[in-house]
């Protein structure tokens, strides 16, 4: 987050009593798709950005399976 933003949202937080006890996301205002977001951090550090990914569906499967796996046999999943 630019941190221009993440002051505006501080400061709006700060004075708008309806805030108070609130959970908020500070984001500037233009998305920018994780893809592109990635390529940025990449070429920020003189790298290539990954060329693949996994399905989200095939990860949130895999996170299931292993949170439950880690509470069978008593441990903190990663």
């Amino acid at each position: 987050v630019y941190i221009d933003d993440l002051v505006d949202g501080f400061l709006k937080a700060m004075t708008a009593p309806q805030a108070a006890g609130q959970t908020f996301i500070f984001a500037g205002p233009e998305y920018i798709p994780l893809r592109d977001y990635v390529a940025l951090a990449a070429k920020t550090i003189n790298t290539r950005a990954p060329g693949w990914s996994v399905p989200y569906g095939l990860m949130y499967g895999a996170a299931v399976v292993c949170e439950t796996l880690s509470r069978l046999i008593g441990i903190r999943p990663p």
